[in-house]
């Protein structure tokens, strides 16, 4: 325990030229103290150190700690000191006994709590008094004796069935927290991953619309910048999860050209879908029918007469 950190609850109070020390300093005194040294040789090491002539400069206008502060000191400070540091050792002895006691009665490793070492002593005691007891002559007095002792054991094994008891409730508390808390996480690694997968999504869908509105110079400006800032704020996600970020410079038109050389029915779309589904099937093609109807417009346009309707493909 460090002297300098630990608080003194015994010389917080005192106002004397030694209970004004450092820390340390009353520590070291008092353990000098213990060593019996002479007075003498005690104040000298005092008024050596410069913490102290610093204190007695500044609070006692330099005056020096006398014989008879010290011996004021011995029969104050120093005494609770003494009787502070008696049940430190008696604190840390008990300690001591208990984890002893926790290596022969419990199981290995086990710790426990201070009552519970309490609890495990006290039931040795009791079990030494059963026997002292068991041992004695036979009469009331034997009896008695006995049957206290009894009473105290049930009370003892009352309160360890509720201990355990409080322990098989705080492990199952323990258990639904532990099953709470990983449902959570796992619903909220779900949404993060369903979050990443459509972020994905859209910018596979966005890149090849970039691609083909450059390539066929359909992309309006605004739509290019914002395609162009989802990349950019999504950049690190993408390349996490392996999706090509936006081209430049030589893989851009190399990609522009790769996209201009793709057959015409997957450029047209619908419409190139529509005219292979009406030859197959022996309608006629939506395209043509349409191309035919304008030819015929133009046709009695030019002689006066009105086309007949539904024959706009016959010459």
């Amino acid at each position: 325990m460090n002297p300098e950190t630990t608080p003194d609850p015994v010389t917080t109070h005192r106002i004397g030229k030694i209970a004004r020390l450092p820390a340390a300093i009353r520590q070291k005194l008092n353990e000098r103290l213990e060593d019996n040294e002479p007075a003498p040789q005690l104040l000298e090491w005092l008024h050596s150190r410069p913490e102290v002539r610093k204190v007695l400069k500044h609070l006692f206008e330099g005056r020096p700690i006398s014989e008879q502060n010290l011996s004021a000191w011995k029969q104050g400070g120093f005494r609770d000191w003494q009787r502070h540091q008696q049940v430190r050792a008696r604190a840390q002895e008990f300690l001591e006994e208990g984890r002893e006691l926790a290596e022969e009665v419990a199981a290995p490793g086990a710790g426990g709590s201070l009552l519970d070492r309490v609890g495990d002593r006290m039931a040795l005691t009791l079990l030494e008094l059963f026997r002292e007891a068991e041992a004695g002559e036979p009469g009331p007095e034997r009896t008695r004796t006995l049957l206290a002792i009894a009473r105290d054991v049930a009370r003892l094994r009352r309160g360890d069935h509720e201990r355990q008891q409080a322990e098989m409730a705080q492990e199952r508390w323990r258990h639904e927290r532990d099953l709470t808390l990983r449902e959570v996480r796992e619903h909220e690694e779900e949404q993060q991953r369903a979050a990443v997968a459509a972020v994905c999504a859209e910018a596979r869908e966005l890149r090849a619309e970039l691609i083909r509105g450059l390539a066929f110079q359909e992309m309006l400006p605004e739509r290019g910048q914002w395609i162009c800032q989802f990349f950019s704020e999504h950049e690190e996600l993408l390349r996490e999860h392996g999706i090509p970020v936006l081209p430049q410079d030589e893989q851009l038109k190399r990609e522009l050209a790769a996209e201009r050389r793709k057959p015409e029915y997957l450029l047209r779309g619908y419409d190139g879908m529509a005219e292979k589904e009406a030859t197959t099937s022996g309608r006629p093609s939506p395209v043509k029918a349409a191309q035919a109807k304008s030819r015929s417009k133009n046709s009695s346009a030019e002689t006066g007469e009105a086309a007949p309707e539904g024959r706009a493909d016959e010459p």
